[in-house]
């Protein structure tokens, strides 16, 4: 089987729906119910969803496992996205990830059962990424959509006031 050679592309997100994302901010810090802490700021609207040569392309000795939370709800119940409540028993543990070769920016992604997708939200600080009921593999995009080592810095819970809360959750 032949790699393929092209990068992944992540198409950026349109100008509405940045202004949405920044309205709901103070919805989302209200229902995480840590007022403290930068609140989750990835949705369905502004991810990249890869496709079968997309996932090819990852190289997995550079992948970041998590075997998951077994213990958290479902993403949906319902209709309702109850990984947001953590109130009602949504997602609230987090790994801190970081590129390896920091560059002018980055992406982060994840590859699960059901959905294999990259967040479309240019990073420049590490991040926290949420860990729900099932297993996960993250890994990190340079700037320019080539795929780059990152590395698991530490763990926290939403909620807990650690060093990592003014970090990007998503």
């Amino acid at each position: 089987m032949t790699l393929p050679t092209k990068p992944i592309f992540i198409p950026q997100r349109s100008r509405p729906l940045q202004v949405l994302d920044s309205c709901l901010r103070p919805l989302m810090r209200l229902i995480s119910g840590a007022l403290q802490e930068e609140p989750q700021s990835t949705h369905r609207w502004n991810y990249h969803f890869l496709s079968a040569r997309e996932v090819d392309f990852l190289k997995i000795h550079f992948l970041i496992r998590d075997d998951g939370k077994k213990s958290a709800e479902q993403l949906f119940k319902y209709v309702i996205p109850t990984h947001h409540l953590t109130f009602i028993g949504g997602w609230k543990e987090y790994v801190v990830l970081t590129p390896d070769a920091p560059e002018e920016g980055w992406y982060v992604g994840w590859l699960r059962s059901d959905s294999k997708a990259v967040s479309q939200i240019k990073l420049y600080t590490p991040v926290r990424m949420l860990v729900g009921p099932v297993a996960v593999d993250f890994f990190a995009l340079s700037g320019a959509f080539k795929q780059i080592k990152i590395t698991e810095i530490d763990r926290g819970q939403v909620g807990d006031g650690g060093v990592f809360r003014q970090l990007p959750l998503l």
